[in-house]
């Protein structure tokens, strides 16, 4: 799915869970239900603490927009490595490229997010419920990418760091 074939990325967690058993079908759970979201309508990402916008609501995607919905963590090694890749890109698509950060945090009140320390100017929400990573279904693990066409369809999703040169091919689907 990391390369945007989500299908032929089931058939494999269906041959290791076949061959595994149980213990794979457990730790595949994860993945199967991001990828269920492949081809649906993104919604809406509303929270009580936001960063960089005034807003209590941001709309993904924004129509006409590709958009990207980046899952962070601020303990997280390989989610501060790829903020500069995603605030370039960001700048360098200007008007075609919307990034929305979605920051877990380990307290119920507001804090500062990663995305303070590398000057990122893209709205991030503050998840400190989980209720935005819940709907989104990305319960262990980040950084977690989502990619949403200009129609407003999730056409892919990715755990793990996005390199700077990664992310012409997820904007050209």
């Amino acid at each position: 799915a990391d390369k945007l074939h989500p299908d032929s990325a089931l058939m494999i967690l269906d041959a290791a869970e076949k061959e595994l058993g149980a213990p794979a079908t457990a730790s595949f759970k994860d993945f199967r239900n991001r990828y269920a979201l492949i081809g649906t309508k993104a919604s809406e990402i509303s929270a009580t603490w936001w960063i960089n916008t005034d807003q209590k609501t941001v709309v993904a995607p924004k129509p006409g927009r590709v958009s990207l919905i980046e899952f962070t963590a601020h303990w997280c090694g390989p989610c501060k490595n790829e903020i500069p890749a995603l605030i370039k890109a960001q700048e360098a698509l200007d008007g075609q490229l919307v990034v929305l950060g979605v920051d877990f945090l380990e307290s119920s009140g507001p804090a500062t997010s990663i995305l303070d320390s590398f000057g990122a100017t893209y709205p991030a929400v503050l998840d400190a419920s989980g209720s935005v990573a819940e709907h989104y279904r990305t319960s262990g693990g980040v950084p977690v990418s989502f990619f949403i066409d200009k129609d407003g369809v999730l056409r892919a999703t990715r755990r793990g760091e996005l390199y700077e040169k990664d992310l012409p091919g997820f904007l050209a689907q």
